[in-house]
């Protein structure tokens, strides 16, 4: 008898030792992912490392480069015995040892930091007392050659990363690859395990059929398996009728064994109408001898409607030849009602979105949104159509939609919740709307979704803002004035703070007088004028930003450095400078060279320098016949960018020229002669210069440098 043959018994033994290989598999799979997790967490750690290393040497360069500034300086005044000269060497002294502070932690670098200091003290006093200068220029060559030894530090350290990078993703890579791969090995174990399991029920179906010998053996044998699983399982013959059913088919149907031997599952069961017969299925499986897996739902003897999910197999004799088949049925009744439980909380939450006042929508996890509520097409007229996926976005106003599309794509990145106000357009004109939503998880699948809703808040919009705004900003204006007042002792300084308030508090009057005609007028056009007293606000908090700005100048003697974009910073400035000169003619276009990006540079300071160029060059142009301004950057062959501003205007006078940078200097009838002065002291403490030319098409080209952030330092720096 085969279930009785020694080999078979010992079967449990190798069944323990496969499950036991495929268990050591599994485990050895688990960890090589782990080790490849931990690789790309040291790696994570030694691109931390590497960005304060870069960090702090761009910060030794700077201080070298603003070291460099400060001795030209003092070389200049001591030569003519300016009474700044003292002063000047102060400033020499001061940055003299905030390069020796920045290089104390590197034994190298703090060498030749020494090294500059000191041949700067010895030229310093050459100077003084008119002796040989060369030491000087000793010190200028020991700064370039320190800049220069900085740099390479920072290539030697990227190239080691890199090193290190590769060698760790080659090595994670590895990893995961022999993970999967052993991952893949232990499930194809286990899957052979499955399937010599469904191989010994179909051999052992087949002996009950053919040995009659051992029917009541095998039968006990069956009952004994039977009883321990909570599943159907039962045989059938060619005329599909039962030879064996397990404990569960009989407390399923409410029979006995008794009962249902030798008769067909109809015989037993009245089935709905319409519903396919288990005979049928039967014969079908054992003429095409092909596996089958069917659902059907019945009323239990308990009165209970329950799903079940059978799969039936045929079964064979010794020859091969079909003698009935077998089946497996397991009772899926929670997971249905789970499934149409779902159903119904997907139709209740339709029910409760469409009753809500506010527009509800669902998105899926890029964002793409795929349901909105009632309220969103009685308020935008849109359908579902045209409303899903980023459809939904051409009802936003077209001011609001750039920003409000970068928003979210960002919060989605993030897997954040957001919060965003905008303009909806409706099909009675635009609203306010505040915009909130948070990620959620799919209970089932686990999948990332996005649910929000839009809150009409135009009345509150109306009713507080550019007011509660407008107040503080002003607020915040004069107490930055207030501030302004105690310098008034410093008199070069009280005039350039008076220089460049002017334009950002001759805008606030423009656009407060501008308001105050458009409040004379029928009808009111109330979105106009909200947005001129905003952007009256934004001058007025502008204003203050300058003071605050100009104040720590003053205080430290450096400015705040930062990585910017330079088009937009130069846009940006343009938007504020072509305030009312769009009605007097002049016509702004820009002329960009596409290889200028990043610059180091304090943003409201350089943005002041533009500012002043261009309102110079709008007052140049008021009487003349051709009014164009142009602005435009390009990479020069000296590794530093150019930015110029140019004009049609009636030029400067020769003998102006030659002193155009110098305090209380000016052309204008009404003005101090001071915005340019400035804007040379700002361009020249970012390591630049500003000159003027004439332009070869009548007026002037006012034009600064930056010192360029090269592409190879921004990929040393990690920032690209």
């Amino acid at each position: 008898m085969a279930l009785g043959r020694p080999e078979a018994r010992s079967g449990g033994r190798g069944s323990l030792l496969e499950r036991v290989r495929a268990g050591l598999i599994l485990v050895a799979a688990v960890a090589l992912l782990v080790a490849a997790g931990g690789l790309l967490i040291a790696l994570a750690n030694s691109q931390k490392a590497t960005d304060a290393f870069v960090g702090a040497t761009f910060e030794r360069i700077g201080a070298a480069d603003r070291l460099s500034l400060a001795l030209d300086a003092f070389v200049r005044l001591a030569a003519r015995d300016d009474p700044r000269a003292a002063a000047a060497r102060q400033d020499l002294a001061a940055r003299s040892a905030r390069l020796q502070a920045l290089t104390r932690a590197d034994p190298a670098a703090a060498a030749r930091a020494d090294a500059i200091v000191r041949l700067i003290g010895q030229g310093a006093t050459a100077l003084v007392q008119r002796r040989d200068l060369a030491i000087l220029d000793q010190a200028r060559a020991r700064i370039v050659d320190f800049r220069q030894q900085e740099r390479r530090q920072i290539t030697l350290y990227r190239a080691g990363f890199e090193t290190r990078q590769r060698t760790s993703l080659l090595a994670a890579l590895a990893a995961v690859v022999l993970g999967f791969g052993a991952g893949g090995l232990a499930t194809a174990v286990f899957a052979g395990r499955r399937r010599r399991a469904e191989a010994s029920l179909a051999e052992t179906a087949q002996i009950l059929n053919d040995v009659a010998a051992e029917a009541v053996r095998a039968a006990n044998l069956l009952n004994g398996i039977g009883a321990a699983t909570p599943d159907m399982i039962f045989a059938k013959d060619r005329e599909c009728r039962f030879t064996y059913a397990n404990p569960t088919v009989l407390r399923s149907l409410g029979r006995s064994w008794d009962e249902i031997a030798g008769r067909r599952s109809e015989d037993l069961v009245d089935y709905p109408p319409g519903t396919e017969l288990p005979s049928i299925a039967d014969r079908r499986v054992m003429e095409s001898g092909q596996v089958e897996t069917i659902e059907t739902s019945l009323t239990a003897p308990d009165g209970v409607h329950r799903h079940y999910r059978t799969t039936k197999f045929p079964l064979r004799d010794p020859g091969g030849a079909i003698v009935g088949m077998a089946g497996l049925t397991v009772d899926v009744t929670e997971l249905t009602t789970s499934r149409q439980a779902l159903a119904a909380s997907e139709s209740r939450y339709r029910a409760i979105a469409n009753a809500m006042p506010a527009i509800v929508w669902t998105a899926d996890g890029q964002g793409r949104r795929d349901f909105f509520n009632d309220r969103w097409r009685e308020f935008t007229g849109a359908d579902d159509a045209s409303s899903h996926g980023w459809g939904w976005l051409d009802h936003v106003h077209p001011e609001d939609r750039d920003r409000v599309r970068g928003d979210i794509e960002r919060e989605l990145a993030a897997d954040e919740p957001h919060e965003i106000q905008y303009r909806l357009v409706g099909a009675t004109g635009s609203r306010w709307m505040l915009e909130r939503a948070v990620p959620v998880r799919d209970e089932i699948s686990g999948e990332r979704r996005w649910k929000g809703a839009c809150i009409d808040i135009q009345e509150l919009v109306e009713s507080r803002h550019e007011r509660e705004a407008a107040e503080q900003r002003v607020l915040d204006a004069q107490a930055e004035l207030a501030h302004v007042s105690r310098l008034s002792a410093m008199g070069e300084m009280a005039s350039a703070l008076a220089h460049e308030l002017n334009q950002p508090l001759s805008a606030t009057a423009n656009y407060v007088q501008g308001s105050l005609r458009l409040l004379n007028q029928t009808p009111l056009d109330m979105p106009l004028i909200k947005e001129a007293l905003g952007v009256a606000g934004e001058q007025m908090f502008r204003a203050g930003d300058i003071i605050r700005r100009l104040r720590e100048f003053v205080a430290k003697g450096e400015t705040e450095h930062r990585l910017e974009n330079l088009p937009q910073l130069l846009e940006e400035a343009g938007a504020l400078a072509m305030v009312g000169a769009k009605d007097r003619g002049v016509r702004l276009h820009y002329e960009m060279s596409p290889e200028v990006g990043m610059v180091l540079v304090d943003r409201v300071q350089i943005q002041q320098v533009v500012l002043n160029l261009m309102r110079n060059a709008v007052e140049a142009m008021a009487d003349a016949p051709r009014r164009e301004l142009a602005v435009a950057t390009c990479w020069t062959a000296e590794d530093v960018i150019r930015v110029s501003v140019r004009d049609t205007g009636t030029g400067i006078q020769p003998e102006i020229a030659a002193q155009l940078f110098s305090p209380f200097v000016t052309t204008k009838q009404q003005g101090m002669g001071v915005g340019l002065s400035i804007s040379r002291t700002i361009v020249e403490s970012h390591g630049g210069r500003i000159w003027a030319e004439p332009n070869p098409g009548g007026g002037t080209v006012f034009s600064f440098t930056l010192p360029a952030v090269s592409r190879m330092e921004l990929e040393d720096s990690g920032l690209v």
